[in-house]
């Protein structure tokens, strides 16, 4: 919970507005709970790891395989001052 919770913090105090605080939050969210309701649900740190492998392994071999076809990611269209609101 440490990094949405920082997130939300920091777009609190102002420090992080617009679309990209949104999306951070909403992207880091899901995976905190899902992580945690999976850590209590699975019995052991060996299952834990099977299970974490078993989501982790697809994962970063679609990352690599569209890092090595040169793929560029979508870009984010943000302002040019940041401190203007949306």
């Amino acid at each position: 919970m440490a990094g949405p919770g920082a997130l939300a913090r920091y777009r609190r105090n102002g420090q992080l507005t617009g679309r990209l605080a949104r999306l951070l939050i909403a992207g880091s969210v899901p995976g905190v709970v899902l992580g945690a309701i999976i850590r209590v649900v699975i019995p052991g740190p060996q299952v834990f790891r099977i299970v974490a492998a078993v989501v982790l392994i697809p994962l970063g071999s679609w990352l690599a395989t569209r890092a090595l076809r040169g793929r560029t990611p979508r870009r984010l269209h943000l302002r040019a001052d940041p401190a203007a609101r949306p």
